[in-house]
């Protein structure tokens, strides 16, 4: 058991030495790419060292060695994840195929909604996907304790991915300029936004009418029985309508 978790801990290493490589690589093939790139790029390498500070501290924390294994697998769970999103954000030539109009635009928007602190990244993506991460910096590091600047950078950097040939053209722009921006404004707004829409007091009177939720309710949603129906349903629902405020921000734009 301790050379197995020995194993997992120098593959951990050897991934996020790979992983910061790469990286590394992106950066000087985009050295002429505005700033908000480059520092979505410096964040994944800085999270490249803190997910092997992590792990090495745990390594002197947990003594036991199928502790070990569990710390050192979760950790790697978690640096796979984050190899797969570099993969899917950043791995089609970066920024250097977006038009730059297409990238003002975005910024023009998110200035509009108010949205100042947030410098916006858009990228290639896999096609027919359109994605968009709120902030990076959250995504890394919030279930890392070690965390080399615990304060989020300021501004917040967000990720868009668009797929090349729709992403790109300008009869898409309204989808990636308005549904993906207004991405942004729910989740730095969601909890005005649904507060407003009394969401919750809805959840509770549609679960007094209908009793109980259906026997497949968890397996089919793939949510946690121990969160509760409640919060289960107010979660769905939160996804549902996020979507349909980001579409009508599509037809605003």
């Amino acid at each position: 058991m301790e050379r197995f978790a020995l194993a997992l801990l120098r593959s951990l290493r050897d991934r996020a030495e790979s992983l910061r490589a790469y990286l590394r690589e992106l950066q000087s093939q985009n050295f002429d790419a505005d700033f908000a790139l480059n520092r979505a790029l410096e964040i994944f390498v800085k999270y490249t060292y803190s997910i092997v500070a992590q792990a090495d501290g745990a390594w002197d924390e947990f003594q036991a060695p199928a502790s070990r294994v569990r710390q050192m697998q979760g950790l790697l769970s978690h640096l796979l994840v984050q190899e797969e999103t570099v993969d899917t954000r950043f791995a089609r030539a970066g920024q250097t195929r977006i038009p730059g109009a297409l990238i003002g635009s975005i910024r023009e928007e998110c200035n509009s909604l108010k949205l100042g602190k947030i410098e916006p990244v858009v990228t290639v993506g896999a096609p027919g996907n359109f994605r968009t991460i709120p902030n990076i910096h959250r995504k890394l590091f919030e279930n890392l304790y070690y965390d080399p600047q615990p304060l989020e950078p300021v501004p917040t950097i967000a990720i868009i991915t668009v797929p090349f040939l729709e992403g790109t053209r300008p009869a898409w722009h309204p989808l990636v300029i308005g549904h993906e921006v207004a991405h942004l404004k729910i989740e730095y707004d969601q909890a005005g936004i649904f507060d407003r829409l009394r969401l919750r007091h809805k959840v509770e009177a549609l679960l007094s009418s209908i009793g109980e939720l259906p026997k497949n309710f968890y397996s089919f949603t793939k949510l946690s029985p121990e969160l509760g129906p409640t919060v289960c349903m107010e979660n769905l629902l939160r996804c549902w309508m996020s979507e349909i405020l980001c579409e009508i921000g599509r037809a605003h734009v």
